[in-house]
């Protein structure tokens, strides 16, 4: 009940300062209403706030914007699915959820609050990967929740999507792995100081990959390939563990499900 009432109390004041004009608010009770955090769920809501966020200049306002739109202009074909930043869950299966988009700056919270939402038990990824930060907190949480990933048949999960992956307890990639080297270039900074930060950010994302498990040799890998580079089919085994506890067609027939490919849903499922 105190929740409840926390949580009321919050949507009247960021509906408060969001009627004041405030952009940060304004994005704020998008996604409330986005998410149904305190109050019912409503896209048109959020839309409302998100555009008003988004005239202001708030570009990650304007990202929801355009996908909660692109979700309410498909929701009769798609009535099943919801979308969260660059992840998706059906709501008639909440404990599967896929994440097939860009991760972009702020996805890490938003991805993180999906997880706990939807008592999530898998990942499903396919997803060319995006911002470090965001991506390694995702992973973070997923080795936190105890949670499974996995890359079906036919999937790509490249750059920093592999992070997630390796954040699961159990994984398995049956479709592809990629990874290439950090984007910071040494020869682009002029202070010292940037110099030591760049190899103190190279120092922690190291460290981060390792706490997840992240093998020497795919580490060297990480840091020798300046382009995307697919790992092998014995080095993806390598990567994958408790493969016989991740739930293999119901995941594929989802990942399928969501790209409406209907034939490829029905050959998951034969």
């Amino acid at each position: 009940l105190g929740v409840a009432q926390d949580d009321a109390e919050a949507v009247r004041w960021y509906r408060a300062a969001a009627e004041q004009g405030f952009a940060d608010a304004q994005h704020a009770l998008g996604s409330i209403y986005a998410n149904g955090l305190g109050v019912a769920q409503d896209d048109a809501e959020a839309a409302r706030w998100y555009r008003a966020a988004a005239e202001q200049g708030n570009p990650v306002a304007q990202r929801n914007l355009d996908r909660i739109i692109g979700a309410m202009d498909n929701e009769e074909q798609f009535a099943d699915w919801q979308r969260l930043g660059p992840a998706k869950f059906m709501r008639s299966n909440p404990s599967l959820l896929i994440i097939d988009g860009e991760i972009q700056p702020g996805d890490g919270p938003i991805v993180q609050q999906a997880l706990i939402l939807n008592d999530v038990t898998t990942i499903i990824l396919d997803s060319p990967g995006g911002v470090l930060a965001d991506s390694l907190d995702i992973a973070e949480a997923v080795r936190d929740a105890e949670i499974d990933t996995f890359v079906p048949n036919g999937a790509r999960c490249a750059s920093a999507c592999v992070y997630i992956f390796l954040g699961g307890v159990r994984r398995y990639a049956e479709g592809e792995l990629a990874v290439h080297q950090l984007r910071a270039r040494l020869e682009e900074t002029t202070a010292a100081v940037d110099v030591d930060q760049v190899l103190q950010g190279s120092l922690e994302f190291i460290f981060r990959i390792m706490q997840l498990g992240a093998p020497s040799w795919l580490i060297d890998r990480i840091r020798s390939s300046p382009v995307l580079v697919d790992l092998s089919e014995n080095e993806r085994l390598e990567l994958s563990i408790g493969v016989e506890s991740i739930p293999v067609e119901e995941a594929s027939a989802a990942l399928a499900l969501s790209r409406d490919d209907a034939g490829a849903y029905e050959r998951v499922l034969e």
